[in-house]
């Protein structure tokens, strides 16, 4: 891992993959909860992918974009939305020259234990 003072976030990525990964922390390590995060997503990693495309395709068919994005990156805790309870998978489509990027909640259930996750909101910038 790598840290990076500016945005105060280090860089990785997945095992096996090249998806690369930020999380926001300070010089002494990542924060623990985004680690957590990011482990979770990790092994539902290409559901969640899928979800993340599922979601942002409904937008651009209802508006005629067509486009096929890929994985760029995913930053956990980097926007601060929420309270660290949140991560954003962002793709790219090179052939319309947008990012996109997907919001997703996450939670672990306290009774059995087990992690929520799924999109709650997406952003489109241009390039």
């Amino acid at each position: 891992m790598t840290f990076m003072p500016r945005p105060g976030s280090w860089f990785s990525v997945f095992r096996n993959t090249e998806i690369e990964i930020h999380l926001a922390g300070d010089d002494s390590g990542p924060f623990d909860v985004n680690v957590e995060m990011a482990k979770a997503c990790e092994v539902r990693l290409e559901d969640l992918l899928s979800q993340g495309l599922e979601y942002i395709s409904r937008f651009m068919e209802s508006k005629g974009v067509s486009g096929d994005p890929e994985i760029v990156a995913i930053d956990f805790g980097l926007s601060n939305y929420g309270q660290h309870n949140e991560f954003e998978i962002c793709f790219s489509d090179a052939a319309t020259y947008v990012l996109w990027t997907v919001r997703f909640s996450y939670r672990r259930d306290h009774t059995t234990g087990t992690v929520i996750m799924g999109p709650v909101g997406f952003a489109r910038r241009d390039w």
